[in-house]
């Protein structure tokens, strides 16, 4: 399984795994990209076990949340929670509401081929911030 995040910046590494701003995605089930606890937000994301793990999660539990319809599809909603992922990486000590205007700013250049507007992704970007922040809070919020 391999997981692709859409965002500027993103390259490719060596190793297979895949930087993304604030984050380093490895491939592999539960594998836990060298480096992540040394970045901003990344003591979160070890704890909740992997970025891979974090996207399988999403993609298993997307269709339960409120703001998805009947006819939505990871390829949509999967960037948002990775967005919203990068974002927490990069600013671990604020909140979601203290940054979404320029979430809101940059989403377009980072949706990659999800066809969501801002309105509809910031939901997901939201659950995915909120998630990684009860983690780092040592209280995880199983959404």
């Amino acid at each position: 399984m391999s997981i692709h995040l859409k965002s500027p910046g993103t390259k490719s590494q060596p190793d297979g795994s895949v930087d993304v701003p604030s984050l380093k995605v490895a491939r592999g089930v539960g594998a836990v990209g060298g480096g992540v606890a040394d970045r901003p937000g990344g003591d979160a994301l070890a704890r909740s076990g992997s970025e891979v793990s974090e996207a399988a999660h999403w993609r298993e539990h997307f269709k339960s949340r409120p703001y998805v319809g009947a006819e939505g599809i990871f390829e949509d909603f999967g960037p948002a929670y990775a967005f919203g992922a990068a974002q927490y990486g990069r600013y671990p000590d604020g909140t979601f509401d203290e940054v979404q205007d320029e979430m809101a700013e940059s989403w377009y250049a980072a949706r990659g081929q999800s066809r969501l507007v801002w309105e509809h992704a910031s939901p997901a970007a939201r659950d995915a911030w909120e998630r990684l922040a009860g983690y780092r809070k040592g209280s995880s919020t199983d959404r």
